[in-house]
């Protein structure tokens, strides 16, 4: 966000949305060559939910910008003009239902996130539920399309299974205690962590 005051919110700096449109991803390329200050705002609907992809830093919005639907504008009506933290977040009902969409002023592209490099930059979670039958997946981005796969320790897969969405429980068959690998493919990237089982 350009032109923010110092003491702004720090949650007011940034926002990610989303697009898997290639004219609209190609349309936001093309506006990072350009200075800042000429680059394009955003202005789209917003819906409930981070929608697996809203965030800065550690912090999670409950909106975003519905993938697809948004676009780049020179300008537009002051009424959704606002900050994505102090505005929206802290008075949503009124976004959600009544404005409907958020076109803030001071937004520009600042660069391109891509769904692999969020992997490497922020890899999902990984937990088991108490009684080790159920291995719990979460990510801060949809998971739909990736893999994981669990290997015992000879280096054997064992469970194959696709994701989607931002989280999945996945139910584990009974397995002896000891350590496997896990492995999630996402978009021609992986990432491993081990998994002790021990029951």
């Amino acid at each position: 966000m350009r032109g923010l005051p110092e003491n702004a919110d720090w949650r007011d700096t940034a926002f990610v949305a989303c697009a898997s449109n290639p004219g609209l991803i190609q349309e936001v390329l093309d506006e990072l060559t350009k200075p800042l200050s000429d680059r394009r705002h955003i202005n789209g609907p917003i819906a409930a939910s981070d929608g697996g992809h809203n965030f800065n830093g550690p912090h999670r919005f409950a909106w975003h910008f519905v993938p697809d639907q948004w676009s780049l504008a020179e300008i537009s009506i002051e009424l959704c003009d606002g900050r994505p933290y102090s505005d929206v977040e802290q008075n949503l009902p009124y976004w959600l239902y009544q404005v409907g969409r958020f076109c803030p002023w001071a937004s520009a592209p600042l660069r391109a996130v891509s769904v692999s490099n969020a992997l490497a930059a922020i890899p999902p979670k990984f937990s088991l539920n108490p009684t080790g039958d159920h291995l719990r997946v979460e990510a801060p981005f949809l998971l739909d399309g990736a893999v994981l796969t669990l290997y015992n320790s000879l280096g054997l897969p064992i469970l194959t299974i696709p994701l989607s969405g931002p989280s999945c429980e996945i139910p584990l068959p009974p397995l002896p205690n000891g350590l496997y690998l896990i492995q999630l493919h996402f978009a021609s990237t992986s990432v491993f962590r081990p998994l002790w089982l021990l029951r």
